[in-house]
C-alpha cells in the first residue's frame, strides 16, 4: 500500500483472518479462541483503514474494556510501525498520527461518556464481551455521521 507521503507495509494475514476481518459489511463480529489472530488481524485492518481512507482530522479508534488492554494494542502497533516520515506518537493521549494526518486513538470503554463527541471513521472493539453495553451506544453514535465500519472481536464467553 502506498501513499504520496510514505509507504506502509503490513503483515500478511491468513485467508480466514482476511475473510472475516476485511469483510465488506459495516459491522463484523469475530469470535474465536485466544491466540487465533483476532487482535493482529484487526490491528492490520484499522491501520489499513486509517492509511487508505484517512486524512487530516479523521479519527480511528481501538476500544478495549479497560485502559491496560488498550495499551497492549497501542504498544504493538507503535513498536511495529516503521515508516518515513515517522508517525507522531503521543504517549499521554495514546494516539498515533499517521503521515497522512489520520489519528488512531486507543481508548477504554470503562467510562462510556468519554466516548461521545468525535466523528470516527472505523473502530475495533477489543474483548467486546467485556466492554460495557453503554460503551457500544457511545461508539455507535460516533460512527453515525461517517457511516464508519466496526470490527467487534472477542473470545467465547459463557
Amino acid at each position: 500500500m502506498t501513499n504520496n507521503l510514505a509507504e506502509l507495509k503490513l503483515p500478511r494475514l491468513y485467508p480466514a483472518q482476511r475473510k472475516a476481518i476485511f469483510a465488506p459489511e459495516r459491522y463484523s463480529i469475530i469470535e474465536a479462541s485466544t491466540k487465533a489472530g483476532k487482535t493482529v488481524g484487526c490491528m492490520v485492518w484499522l491501520l489499513s483503514r486509517a492509511w487508505e481512507d484517512g486524512g487530516i482530522g479523521k479519527n480511528y479508534w481501538w476500544v478495549a474494556p479497560v485502559s491496560e488492554q488498550a495499551n497492549i494494542a497501542f504498544k504493538r502497533i507503535r513498536n511495529g510501525l516503521s515508516m518515513k516520515p515517522a508517525p507522531k506518537i503521543n504517549l499521554t493521549n495514546k494516539t498515533i498520527e499517521l503521515p497522512n494526518g489520520a489519528t488512531i486513538w486507543f481508548k477504554s470503554g470503562d467510562t462510556p461518556d468519554s466516548l461521545y463527541g468525535e466523528d470516527v471513521h472505523a473502530v475495533v472493539i477489543d474483548e467486546a464481551s467485556r466492554v460495557k453495553e453503554d460503551s457500544w451506544y457511545a461508539i455507535r453514535s460516533t460512527l453515525t455521521q461517517t457511516r464508519g465500519q466496526v470490527r467487534i472481536i472477542g473470545n467465547v464467553k459463557g
